[in-house]
C-alpha cells in the first residue's frame, strides 16, 4: 500500500534569492555571448545572419530574389612575406560597419571613356579623369583603394595602354606600367591594405588576345608575373580578395576560346582554383566585403560573335550555391551595343557588377529599358529590387564601375 502523496513545502526567500541570482547570472553570461559572438567569430569568420525571406515585390520586368542578409565590416591589412618570397596580405576586420561612398564609372561619350564620380542616388556627377587635362583618349575599369582616396585604372593612349593611379580629386595623375606598340595592361584592381595593384597584361605573349596577370607596388617598382598561361587563353579582370590572400580572375583556360570561368590563385602564385564551370563570364566579377561571396556577370547565349545577355549571379567563394541575383528581361528588342569601338567588345544585358563597401547594394551597368543604352543600376542585395540610377542624353553609356568607401575627397579642379 503506498503512502499518500505530501506536498512539499514553500521555498524559502533565501533559495528564491540564490535561484534569481542563477537566473540573472545565466542571463548575463547569454548577453555576453550574444554581444562579443559578432566582434569574434564574425570577424574572423566572416558569417551571416539568415533573416525570413522578405515580401516578394517586383519591380518593371524584374523578379525579386530574396538573398541572406549579409554583415560586413571594415578591413586593416599588414604584410607579410610567404615561403617562396612573393609578397602575401593577410587582414583583420575591424569592428565597424564600412560606409558606403561615390560610385565610380566610365562614362563613354563621342568614341572616348573618362572616369566620372557619382553620389549614390546617381543624381550627381563630377569629372576625374579628362581627355584635355590628362592625355588619354580613354579611361576605364576603375578600381577604388581600400581608404577611398585614390583611383587606378586602365589608361588609353594609341594602340597601348597602361595601369594608372589618381586622386580621387584629379590630381597627381602617375603611370605605373610603361608599354611598347600593342600591348595592354588593364583592369587593376588594389590589394586591401592598398600597397599593391594587380592587373591583366598581355606583355610578352606570343598573341594579343592572350593575357596573363602581374602585381606592381602602387607606390612603383618593379612588377612580377603571377600566372603563366602554357596555351592560347586570357586570364583576365583579377580582384584581391577582402583578406587579401587569394585573388579573383576570370579565365578561358580549359574552354573555348572566349568562354570565361571564375578561378582564384593564391598572392604567392600557387593552389590555382577553378570555381566554375559554364559561367560565361565577360565583364567584370566583384567579392562581398567580408570575402564570403562573389558576384559575377554570365553571359546567357554566348555564342561567338553573338554576346547573348547578360545576367548577374551570386555564388559563395568556394563556388557553390550558385543563384541569380538579375534576370534581364528589360529590352532584347535592342540590339547589342558597342560603347567604344574595338575595345571594349559589343555588350548586352547587364555587366560589370560591383559590390557597396556595405554590403547590402550592388551597383551594374545595365541597358536601359526605354533607349537602351548603357546606364548604372542598384540593385538590393537582400530583395533583387533594383533601381535606375543615371538616364542619360542620347549617346552615352557607362561602361564600368566601382564602389567606394568613405571619406572621400572634395571635387575635381575645375
Amino acid at each position: 500500500m503506498s503512502s499518500p502523496c505530501r506536498r512539499s513545502a514553500p521555498p524559502s526567500r533565501r533559495s528564491r534569492e540564490a535561484a534569481r541570482r542563477r537566473r540573472t547570472s545565466h542571463r548575463a553570461t547569454a548577453l555576453k555571448l550574444e554581444s562579443l559572438e559578432p566582434r569574434l567569430a564574425l570577424a574572423a569568420d566572416a558569417s551571416t545572419i539568415d533573416l525570413p525571406p522578405p515580401v516578394m515585390q517586383t519591380e518593371g520586368d524584374q523578379a525579386a530574389v530574396p538573398l541572406p542578409v549579409e554583415v560586413s565590416y571594415a578591413m586593416r591589412s599588414t604584410q607579410d612575406v610567404s615561403a617562396s618570397g612573393t609578397p602575401a596580405l593577410t587582414s583583420s576586420l575591424a569592428p565597424q560597419p564600412a560606409r558606403n561612398g561615390e560610385i565610380y564609372a566610365a562614362v563613354s561619350e563621342s568614341g572616348s571613356s573618362q572616369i566620372w564620380a557619382f553620389t549614390q542616388d546617381g543624381r550627381t556627377r563630377r569629372q576625374v579623369t579628362s581627355r584635355e587635362r590628362d592625355g588619354l583618349v580613354r579611361a576605364s575599369h576603375p578600381s577604388v583603394s581600400p581608404d577611398g582616396t585614390r583611383l587606378a585604372f586602365s589608361g588609353y593612349t594609341g594602340d597601348r595602354a597602361d595601369i594608372y593611379v589618381i586622386n580621387t580629386d584629379g590630381t597627381n595623375l602617375r603611370k605605373l606600367t610603361s608599354s611598347v606598340a600593342d600591348e595592354l595592361q588593364i583592369i587593376p584592381g588594389f590589394s586591401p591594405d592598398g600597397r599593391l595593384i594587380v592587373y591583366e597584361s598581355n606583355r610578352g605573349e606570343t598573341e594579343p588576345d592572350n593575357s596573363h596577370l602581374r602585381i606592381v607596388p602602387v607606390d612603383g617598382g618593379d612588377d612580377w608575373q603571377l600566372t603563366f598561361p602554357d596555351g592560347t587563353y586570357e586570364d583576365a579582370g583579377p580582384k584581391f580578395s577582402p583578406r587579401g590572400d587569394v585573388i579573383l580572375f576570370a579565365s578561358d583556360r580549359n574552354n573555348r576560346r572566349g568562354h570565361h570561368d571564375l578561378y582564384t590563385i593564391n598572392v604567392d602564385g600557387t593552389n590555382l582554383k577553378r570555381l566554375t564551370r559554364g559561367a560565361n563570364n565577360a565583364y567584370s566579377r566583384s567579392w562581398s566585403p567580408d570575402g564570403r561571396r562573389i558576384v559575377f556577370n554570365s553571359q546567357v547565349g554566348l555564342n561567338g560573335p553573338n554576346p547573348g545577355y547578360g545576367e548577374l549571379r551570386i555564388i559563395d567563394a568556394d563556388g557553390r550555391h550558385l543563384r541569380t541575383l538579375t534576370s534581364f528581361r528589360r529590352n532584347l528588342r535592342f540590339s547589342p551595343v558597342n560603347p567604344v569601338p574595338g575595345r571594349p567588345p559589343a555588350l548586352r544585358g547587364d555587366v560589370t557588377p560591383a559590390w557597396s563597401p556595405n554590403g547590402k547594394f550592388i551597383v551594374f551597368c545595365g541597358q536601359s529599358k526605354s533607349t537602351g543604352q548603357y546606364e548604372l543600376f542598384k540593385v538590393q542585395r537582400f530583395t533583387g529590387r533594383w533601381t535606375q540610377l543615371t538616364r542619360s542624353a542620347p549617346g552615352t553609356n557607362h561602361v564600368s564601375v566601382a564602389w567606394s568607401v568613405l571619406p572621400t575627397v572634395g571635387p575635381s579642379p575645375g
